[in-house]
């Protein structure tokens, strides 16, 4: 996937909110991609996610997202490139504009998730809220962790965790 480039701001937009996150998830990265790139599924176990309706082409989705400060953030999120299971690449209209990406790698028994976001919004309560409202996504992003832990954990760790359990 190519490296990141800025989002840069139009006239009426904030300066870029430039947001990385590393999870770690024990489990293979077959099954940590599986749930990750299910993007319908997100509400299910990411806190934070009350709505995702996904395109018949499943290239295109339009998320909400409420955050812990009260506000909810529409935008419609497009599929830009996908390297299964090793990533993606997404680009994002609407309350936000601008580009994330998702990256897998393994470690050991455990997946290491990166997931990158540069965005800007029109919305002045964010900008005016920049260091709240990049707390509020840090709180967002780590129900999304946890979320992502407890349903990897629900199907097991993929074919390593189903020898363990055979052998167990």
């Amino acid at each position: 996937m190519p490296g990141h480039r800025h989002t840069r701001p139009r006239d009426g937009e904030s300066a870029p909110f430039h947001f990385e996150t590393t999870w770690k998830v024990r489990g293979d990265l077959g099954c940590v991609w599986g749930v990750l790139s299910d993007i319908s599924s997100w509400p299910g176990w990411w806190p934070g996610m009350s709505r995702v309706e996904m395109s018949a082409d499943g290239l295109h989705g339009e998320l909400v997202v409420q955050s812990p400060l009260g506000y909810r953030l529409c935008f419609t999120l497009c599929l830009v490139e996908k390297h299964a299971p090793r990533g993606a690449a997404f680009s994002v209209t609407g309350d936000l504009r601008g580009t994330g990406t998702v990256r897998l790698r393994s470690e050991g028994e455990t997946t290491v998730v990166t997931i990158m976001w540069c965005v800007v919004t029109r919305r002045r309560l964010l900008d005016r809220l920049r260091p709240a409202a990049a707390a509020a996504h840090n709180v967002v992003m780590a129900a999304g962790q946890r979320g992502l832990r407890r349903t990897c954990g629900a199907r097991g760790t993929g074919l390593i965790g189903q020898i363990r359990r055979l052998a167990g």
